[in-house]
C-alpha cells in the first residue's frame, strides 16, 4: 500500500478516530514509529479531537444562540428593504414583453401587404428598345399614358421588360416611334 517515503496523510485523522482496517492501522502504527512528521500530525489531531468533545458551557450556547438570532434578524430585514427593486425590474421586462407583442404583429400586418415572388400579375409583357440619346423623363411620360411600367431592364442588349395594363395601351406604345426603336411581346 505505501512505501517507506510516503507519508499516510489523508490516514491520519481515520487513524485517530479509530475506524481504519486493521490492517491499514498497522501499516500507519509502523510508519508513526520511524515519522516525526506524521506523528506530530496525529498529536494534533488528538488535541482537537480533545477540544470538539468537551462540553460547552451553557452560557456559551446561550450567547452563541442570541447572536445568531440577531445575525438571521438583521439579514431578514436587510433582504426586506432590498426587494423594491423586484416591483420595478417585473414592470421592465413586461413591458418588453407587450413590446415585443406589437412589434411581431405589425410586422404580420405588413407583411400581408406584399405579394411574393413569382405570384403571376396581370397585363400582357412587352420587349421594348429605345432610340438612343431619348431621355429618362420622356420614357416615363409615355409609360405613365401608356399605363405600363417597367418590370426588368436594360438587359444587354439595351431591352427593357415593360407591363401594359391592356392591350389598348399598346397603341399608345406604337405611336411613339420618335421614342421607341423596337417592340414586340414576348
Amino acid at each position: 500500500m505505501m512505501n517507506k517515503t510516503e507519508h499516510p496523510e489523508d490516514l491520519l485523522p481515520w487513524y485517530v478516530n479509530g475506524t481504519l482496517s486493521s490492517e491499514e492501522q498497522s501499516l500507519v502504527s509502523a510508519h508513526l514509529s520511524s515519522c516525526d512528521r506524521c506523528s506530530q500530525e496525529v498529536e494534533l489531531l488528538i488535541s482537537i479531537q480533545k477540544v470538539a468533545n468537551e462540553p460547552v458551557d451553557d452560557a456559551v450556547l446561550d450567547m452563541a444562540q442570541r447572536r445568531f438570532m440577531r445575525e438571521l434578524n438583521s439579514t431578514s430585514t436587510v433582504k426586506k428593504d432590498k426587494t423594491w427593486w423586484q416591483p420595478v425590474f417585473a414592470a421592465a421586462a413586461m413591458l418588453v414583453i407587450v413590446v415585443q407583442f406589437v412589434v411581431i404583429m405589425n410586422i404580420e400586418q405588413e407583411t400581408d401587404s406584399y405579394q411574393p415572388a413569382g405570384i403571376e400579375q396581370t397585363g400582357i409583357v412587352y420587349q421594348i428598345q429605345f432610340h438612343d440619346g431619348v431621355k429618362e423623363q420622356d420614357i416615363r411620360i409615355l409609360l405613365q399614358s401608356a399605363n405600363a411600367s417597367i418590370i426588368d431592364g436594360p438587359g444587354a442588349l439595351g431591352l427593357y421588360r415593360v407591363r401594359l395594363d391592356n392591350k389598348n395601351s399598346k397603341d399608345v406604345l406604337v405611336s411613339a416611334t420618335h421614342l421607341i426603336q423596337h417592340i414586340e411581346q414576348e
